[in-house]
Parts: C-alpha cells; sequence; structure tokens
C-alpha cells in the first residue's frame, strides 16, 4: 500500500521536546493499517498544558489537563479520518514516574490516542489489559521497551 493513502500531519505547538516526526508517522501509519484502514487522514497536535487543558474544558467538561484526547472525525469503508492532541509538557512532568524519556512518553500518549480511534478502549479491566498490550506491542515496532 502507497504511504499517500493515509495522511499524517503533525502540529508542533511546544518548545519542551524535540519531536521524532519520522517515528511517530511511522508507528501511527502502522496501527491504522493493522486495523484495517486503508485510507484516511490523522491530525496529531502536540501541545502544552494550557492548550491542552482548554480542550478538555471545551470538548470533554474537564477542567484540568490531560496527556492526550483523541477526536473520531469520521469513519467508512477503510477510512479514517481523527485528531488527536497530546502534551508535551504532560509527559515531561511524568516520564520519571515510569523511568524512562518525556520523548517515549509523548510516543506512548499519541500511540494510545491513535489506538482510541482504531477501536480500543481501556475503561473495563480486560479492555486496559488489552489496550497495554497493544500500546506495548508498537513502541516495540519502534524499538522502545515498556519500562512499567
Amino acid at each position: 500500500m502507497s504511504d499517500k493513502n493515509i495522511s499524517i500531519k503533525i502540529i508542533n505547538e511546544q518548545e519542551f521536546l524535540v519531536i521524532n516526526f519520522t517515528g511517530i508517522k511511522t508507528v501511527c501509519r502502522k496501527i491504522l493499517e493493522d486495523a484495517g484502514f486503508r485510507s484516511g487522514r490523522l491530525e496529531i497536535l502536540i501541545a502544552d498544558n494550557p492548550r491542552i487543558h482548554v480542550m478538555n474544558r471545551q470538548f470533554l467538561s474537564h477542567d484540568y489537563p490531560t496527556d492526550v484526547i483523541s477526536f473520531e472525525m469520521g469513519r467508512k469503508r477503510g477510512a479514517l479520518e481523527g485528531c488527536i492532541a497530546v502534551s508535551a509538557e504532560m509527559a515531561l512532568e511524568r516520564c520519571e514516574e515510569f523511568h524512562w524519556s518525556a520523548d517515549k512518553e509523548l510516543l506512548l500518549y499519541i500511540i494510545h490516542g491513535t489506538l482510541h480511534l482504531v477501536g480500543y478502549d481501556d475503561k473495563a479491566p480486560d479492555d486496559e489489559i488489552e489496550m497495554r498490550k497493544q500500546e506495548t506491542a508498537y513502541l516495540l515496532t519502534l524499538g522502545i521497551q515498556r519500562t512499567e
């Protein structure tokens, strides 16, 4: 399949981290393709805590910053359109908790958001176990070992 069928746009509005655009696009494209999507558009906003706080309040009525928010914009016949917003600042604040770098924490947020878009959930205990399994597998595609 041609990469032109799945468009991935990354909007970097933060200055906390250096972003691995190629790695992000590679893993997101793989998640979409593995889920059966052959075309679509994914936009990823990498922001700071104040920006994601505003989005979390505006779209989900949660009055606090968060790590990742996913928005499905459309889905039909093997095509998906969606947006993901992640906080690089949150990744920087929380990475030591998990004993790895902020860029790996941010990548985890992006993988998590993309998995939500393709249909994974993490509300029920069994679903959360499956979500963690998928996150770990996709991190490994980029040579990143989960440290939890």
